[in-house]
Order: structure tokens, then sequence, then C-alpha cells
């Protein structure tokens, strides 16, 4: 784990400078306390295009949370988000289609 927190870290590093454009989060083991942590950094990326965050075990309160952080970003065309872990039906990742719909 310690070396996605550092992957981690220097990607956010590199997102908050001016010209970084895409940012990929995606399986880095982020849960809720994590991305609480730099949330409102990443609101302040006004030239990112791309988010990925797929793969992190969050919540639903903390995904609406991203997206209240990520809708100001207008460049932000594509943005890839996990389903929340209440989707799912069991501990073996199944996840629970109706929950979705």
């Amino acid at each position: 784990m310690v070396f996605g927190h550092r992957l981690v870290t220097a990607s956010l590093a590199s997102a908050f400078s001016r010209d970084h454009v895409d940012l990929d989060l995606g399986e880095c083991g982020l849960m809720n306390s994590q991305l609480t942590a730099f949330l409102p950094s990443l609101s302040t990326c006004s030239q990112l295009t791309t988010f990925r965050f797929c793969g992190n075990p969050i919540s639903m309160a903390m995904l609406e949370s991203l997206l209240h952080h990520t809708v100001g970003l207008s460049k932000l065309s594509l943005m890839l988000y996990p389903a929340p872990i209440e989707s799912y039906e069991d501990v073996h990742s199944n996840l629970h289609l109706s929950l979705l719909v």
C-alpha cells in the first residue's frame, strides 16, 4: 500500500500543476478518508480534461462529494467513477444491478 500512496501523491502533485490535463487514480485503493484529504485541491485543477477514479472503494456520499468538487471544472470532459460500495450485494464484489438503476 505504501507504493500506491506514493503513486497517488505523485499523480496529485502533477495534476495540481497548471498544464496537467489527465489524472488517472484508478485502482489505487483510495478510500473515503484519503479522498476527503485531496478533494478541495482537485476542484482547482482548471485544465483537467480527463479524470479516472474507477476501482476505488468509496461510499455513495463520497461519490456525491467527488461530483460536487468536479462539477465546476469546465474542461473536464471524461470522468470515470466507481460504483459506490453500497451497490455491492456481498463481500465478493458482486454488483447488485438493481441498485444501479
